[in-house]
């Protein structure tokens, strides 16, 4: 798998770029994305080898959980 990481803002750039890192998974600065090693992956990576970091890793990363809150809400009172 390609660990991609997005380093640079699309702003200013053309729309296809914006469109191409939207499909990739990436929608904010730091964001990651894992993506399978094939040919269509390269060729969008390729197409914003400017604004990405890429890793070459052996298993995905499961996202992080959300630690628990300690309270919930029980209703509104307005």
């Amino acid at each position: 798998y390609f660990r991609v990481t997005m380093h640079r803002s699309p702003i200013g750039l053309p729309f296809k770029v914006r469109r191409t890192l939207e499909a990739l998974g990436l929608g904010k600065r730091s964001s990651v994305a894992y993506l399978p090693c094939n040919k269509s992956s390269i060729g969008s990576l390729l197409k914003v080898k400017e604004l990405v970091q890429v890793e070459a890793t052996q298993e995905i990363r499961p996202k992080r959980q959300r630690v628990a809150r300690g309270w919930t809400v029980l209703g509104n009172q307005l």
